[in-house]
Order: structure tokens, then C-alpha cells, then sequence
């Protein structure tokens, strides 16, 4: 049987990650990369362009 108190407890983490999750999504789109060239934009370190710079 689960404590009540620790239920309370791992439900209010449970319902903050919950919460958030849409602000890590958001942090993430922040943090996009351009290529300085073109404009395109960098996925996971590599550009989606064909410059060479």
C-alpha cells in the first residue's frame, strides 16, 4: 500500500513535469540555428543547405 503522503508528493512531480514539457518545446525552437548563407535551418549541428561556409 502507498503511503498517502509520498502519493501526494509524487503526483505534484508527476503534474510539474507534466507542465513542463511544452516549455522545454518551446526553450528547444529558441534555440534554432540559421545558416549565416542562406537562412536555412541547422538540424542537430548539420545544415539542411549546400553552402560551403
Amino acid at each position: 500500500m502507498l503511503d498517502p503522503d509520498l502519493a501526494s508528493v509524487l503526483l505534484a512531480f508527476a503534474l510539474a513535469g507534466a507542465l513542463a514539457v511544452p516549455r522545454l518545446r518551446k526553450a528547444l525552437r529558441r534555440g534554432e540555428r540559421f545558416c549565416e548563407s542562406c537562412g536555412r535551418r541547422i538540424l542537430l549541428g548539420e545544415r539542411t543547405c549546400d553552402c560551403d561556409s
